[in-house]
């Protein structure tokens, strides 16, 4: 139980620091190029730490097919969105956004797998989803809801949609025997090449910024809110 509990104060610390990290992040660089470093660091670690521990990576064309839609949905334009959405809102408010995840993610295992619906998690969602209202409705109004928070909002809530339906998939592969490491490791591997894919059709620069800032926030995403917050190692 204690372990159990220093874990999830773990993840809870780390993945919410994520958000202000990823400010050191924008402004020099471009969005997907600092996101296919991220994920290619990220997937690089996990597919050695596979090899070390001796998990099976081999899997039939249909899991790739799998693992490759996950990935693009939950290590490339969930992150694209997200990033971009960090333009216009500052990363509390991107986190506090970001959160309505759980809610979708409730709505889609109902939608998806039959999982029941608890009263107290309707009475919750419903809560969760007015306090966000009240957070962003200042700046919402001002500009008749098309203010730089309405456009980060909405930026954020997209990549939240698309985040959800990849846990989707996540939890597909998981409940078909597929360990959690395995899928990630693929996942962050195909998501890095949609990345980079997309960076090069739509004529991104792939510069690097040399500061301590940019170089530190960058390893500390793609090793902490990438690997160990994520992974059971």
């Amino acid at each position: 139980m204690r372990r159990n509990v220093l874990l999830y104060v773990f993840c809870v610390l780390t993945w919410g620091s994520t958000w202000f990290a990823i400010d050191f992040q924008l402004g020099v660089v471009a969005p997907v190029a600092s996101l296919v470093y991220r994920y290619f660091l990220a997937a690089v670690i996990l597919f050695f730490y596979c090899r070390y521990r001796r998990i099976d990576l081999h899997f039939p064309l249909q899991r790739h097919l799998q693992f490759a839609g996950m990935g693009v949905l939950l290590f490339g334009l969930n992150y694209l969105l997200t990033y971009a959405a960090q333009l216009y809102i500052s990363s509390a408010l991107n986190a506090i956004a970001f959160s309505t995840m759980l809610i979708m993610n409730i709505i889609n295992t109902r939608w998806f797998f039959g999982t029941r619906i608890g009263g107290n998690v309707v009475v919750g969602a419903i809560c969760g989803i007015s306090g966000i209202a009240i957070l962003f409705a200042p700046d919402l109004m001002a500009s008749g809801g098309l203010s730089h928070s309405g456009v980060g909002l909405g930026l954020c809530l997209g990549g939240t949609v698309v985040a959800s339906f990849g846990n989707m998939l996540s939890k597909s592969l998981q409940d078909s025997g597929v360990s959690v490491i395995s899928a990630n490791t693929w996942g962050m591997g195909y998501g890095t090449g949609f990345l980079l894919t997309w960076g090069l059709v739509s004529g991104q620069p792939f510069g690097f910024d040399p500061s301590w800032s940019y170089a530190v926030s960058l390893l500390y995403l793609a090793i902490f809110g990438s690997v160990l917050a994520l992974e059971p190692i």
